[in-house]
């Protein structure tokens, strides 16, 4: 017998839908949904996200183009883009700490250990020679202690905050089965075009599209289809052996 909350009803409930109501959606609901998605984790409470929030027909209808024409784009009513921020350890991680300290969520012993290791994590200057020096030496460091993975080049930098970025949308997502909203995520677009269309700085990258709205009463968005949990789930050691999920 599963165990239901609130939270885990939701998560099971969510369909990717592209038949949508012309319902609107409330200002107030659609700004929760934003403030949850802005309360997801992040490494270091880096933040890299930014919302886009585009409701106006046209920009859609170009942004259904740009998207290989899926129909989601302007049937739904709202179309959220998640923009990632590679730049986000710069000025604006400054900020994340004076608020946590002011807070006092941080202390400013640990404010300070996070600018430092953020700096070490994200600085591949000059002329990328330190991220020159840091892909070649973290694996000889490897073998002296533990070493994490760091960025190297822009693109590591692209991509590390573009998976942040996707706890936001994911918890957006979930927020929104949570008021009886549907959603269909979209990575399937031109980038370069929709960062044209939306105006968004070059230096960002835009990871996901979530169409939101209500599901047309036409919608049938089965459940989809999963490989069972005892599959998927390994006990202490990732080789199977002998050992089984020990739930049914």
């Amino acid at each position: 017998m599963p165990i239901l909350n609130e939270t885990i009803e939701s998560i099971d409930a969510r369909r990717s839908v592209r038949f949508y109501d012309s319902k609107p959606v409330d200002d107030e609901v659609l700004l929760q949904l934003l403030e949850s998605a802005n309360r997801a984790p992040s490494g270091f409470n880096l933040q890299p996200w930014y919302f886009v929030v585009v409701r106006d027909d046209d920009l859609r209808l170009k942004l259904r183009a740009a998207a290989m024409d899926q129909r989601q784009v302007t049937e739904a009513p709202v179309v959220v883009v998640f923009v990632a921020d590679p730049e986000c350890w710069k000025e604006q991680y400054d900020r994340v700490l004076e608020l946590s300290r002011k807070s006092g969520a941080l202390p400013e012993e640990v404010c300070r250990f996070y600018r430092k290791n953020v700096d070490l994590l994200f600085r591949t200057g000059p002329f990328g020679l330190f991220g020159f020096l840091k892909k070649f030496g973290i694996p000889l460091r490897r073998l002296l202690k533990p070493t994490p993975s760091a960025i190297t080049s822009p693109t590591d930098a692209r991509n590390y905050v573009k998976a942040q970025t996707m706890l936001s949308a994911a918890t957006f997502m979930i927020a929104a089965r949570s008021f009886g909203l549907d959603t269909s995520p979209m990575e399937g677009f031109d980038e370069s075009r929709v960062r044209r269309i939306l105006k968004i700085p070059a230096s960002m990258s835009v990871p996901v599209m979530i169409a939101l709205g209500y599901a047309d009463q036409s919608e049938q968005a089965e459940r989809s289809a999963r490989i069972p949990l005892s599959e998927k789930v390994r006990i202490n050691l990732f080789p199977e052996e002998e050992q089984k999920f020990p739930l049914s």
